[in-house]
């Protein structure tokens, strides 16, 4: 347990808010509760990510002087895959068997513009029907 508290207060003041809330709104078991700290910490790194990128500049010089894209990208896009599958998996917004609804996750993560999976699901059902 003590492992457990260590990570959640390595967490940034927003996603340890974030965590917070969900736990009032949202009894999870041990397998989703780790879940969500996966998410938390996928949201600090990709924060951090984002401010070293804006810090280094989105172009940087290689050895031979050549302009070439900040390779903080290929992690910054892994650690928001990682946030975004984690939030999926926890299906909050959708459990219909809770009294408190989230009214949609996104209200908490203004940071993260909607996934466009949703919308290739969408397509992909009605070209299947």
């Amino acid at each position: 347990m003590s492992e457990k508290n260590d990570r959640i207060s390595k967490l940034s003041k927003g996603s340890r808010q974030i965590y917070n809330e969900i736990h009032k709104r949202w009894e999870l078991d041990i397998d989703s509760n780790e879940v969500l700290l996966v998410a938390m910490e996928s949201r600090d790194e990709m924060l951090r990510l984002k401010e070293q990128i804006e810090s280094d500049g989105y172009m940087i010089l290689d050895r031979w002087n050549q302009k070439k894209k900040n390779p903080l990208f290929s992690s910054l896009r892994d650690a928001k895959l990682i946030f975004l599958r984690s939030i999926d998996m926890l299906n909050l917004d959708r459990d219909e068997n809770k009294n408190k609804s989230l009214k949609g996750i996104n209200k908490y993560f203004p940071e993260i513009k909607k996934d466009e999976k949703g919308d290739k699901n969408e397509e992909n059902k009605n070209e299947i029907e």
